[in-house]
């Protein structure tokens, strides 16, 4: 039988429920030329080494089609991940390769009409370290077209969320989302958290 690689999907999809819809309207930023950013995660609190994925929704909530673009996640949106409220947190290994490759991704455009929006899924804890217990902020923030000054960007930014990574929180046994390389599907397989 050939040996096959795995590699973990950072990208989860844009599925969701009801309850995180909710918890995205009601934590939209401040809209820019009729976009919105918003972010949320599906809870506030994380055992250490528990997958904390990052939901990132661009809305129009203007009332006309409204230009924009698509790539790589971490080329499209600038995470920033505070601890304490103060100090950035720092990239992995990973993030930083996922860095590195977002700076080549094509580009495509697009339009959102009136209502809709895009959303992006992050495993942020593969991407970036969260190895300390103690609070998190989350922001994230994108370039936008002008629409009165045609070629010129203006950056329209998220809500910011706080979560904790609280280490009296056992680490149980997570489900990581996996491709198999040269598979066009992807399945959820149990990953144990490291004790």
């Amino acid at each position: 039988m050939p040996s096959v690689t795995l590699a973990i999907l950072l990208i989860l999809g844009t599925s969701r429920g009801a309850e995180m819809d909710k918890r995205l309207a009601s934590q939209r930023g401040t809209p820019a030329e009729g976009q919105a950013i918003s972010v949320a995660c599906d809870k506030t609190t994380y055992a250490p080494e528990e997958p904390i994925v990052l939901t990132v929704c661009t809305k129009n909530v203007g009332n006309e089609d409204v230009r924009t673009w698509s790539s790589h996640p971490l080329a499209v949106y600038r995470i920033k991940v505070l601890f304490a409220g103060k100090e950035l947190v720092p990239w992995t290994r990973c993030g930083k390769k996922q860095l590195d490759v977002c700076g080549e991704c094509s580009r495509s455009t697009g339009s959102l009409k009136p209502g809709e929006e895009a959303c992006v899924q992050l495993n942020l804890s593969r991407l970036l370290d969260f190895s300390l217990s103690g609070k998190y902020t989350i922001s994230a923030q994108r370039g936008v077209w002008s629409k009165s000054d045609e070629g010129k960007a203006l950056t329209v930014t998220s809500n910011t969320l706080e979560i904790l990574v609280d280490e009296k929180l056992k680490p149980g046994v997570f489900h990581q989302r996996v491709m198999v390389r040269g598979e066009g599907n992807a399945s959820d397989v149990p990953g144990e958290a490291k004790q």
